[in-house]
């Protein structure tokens, strides 16, 4: 039966939350070690307000 894979949503939901954790981290440790701005934002917030927040940081530096 190819509809029934046996899979557990929970486990595959954390084990993606995980490794998009990890990729994140990695990221943003490489952009900082090549002295690249880096801004994390969710794509569900206007761009106005990432991109205010993001000019806010640099100010400050």
């Amino acid at each position: 039966d190819r509809s029934n894979l046996g899979l557990d949503p929970r486990i595959l939901r954390e084990e993606y939350r995980v490794r998009v954790r990890g990729f994140l981290d990695r990221l943003a440790q490489e952009c900082s070690f090549h002295k690249i701005d880096y801004q994390l934002f969710k794509t569900t917030d206007p761009l106005e307000l990432a991109l205010s927040r993001y000019l806010l940081r640099r100010t400050r530096f």
